[in-house]
């Protein structure tokens, strides 16, 4: 029984674990695509407002703003006068993962 929870591959531990940083990786691709859509569209733009994200996707709040704080340690995000917009590296990110999408 132990084998089931503590397996190093395929335990329920490591399972769990797995399964919440890629629930994490696309909500942050999510929440960049969303960013980078509403910044071409220039009428969009206050769409970008951490307040419309919030309600828009239906996160809680707990979790977006965990997301927003992971994308701001990366890099790939600022937010100015509660607007979030990408960096460099953020327009990079989801030109590269658009390409990996396009290749798949």
């Amino acid at each position: 029984m132990l084998i089931f929870v503590f397996a190093p591959e395929r335990g329920i531990i490591t399972v769990v674990r797995r399964r919440r940083i890629q629930a994490i990786n696309f909500a942050a691709k999510s929440l960049l695509f969303r960013i980078y859509n509403h910044e071409v569209n220039l009428n969009k733009r206050g769409e970008n407002a951490v307040e419309n994200i919030f309600e828009h996707l239906n996160w809680k709040k707990d979790f977006l703003n965990s997301i927003i704080r992971k994308l701001k340690r990366d890099g790939l995000i600022v937010e100015k006068n509660g607007i979030l917009k990408l960096t460099k590296s953020g327009q990079k990110s989801v030109l590269l993962a658009c390409e990996d999408v396009i290749a798949i």
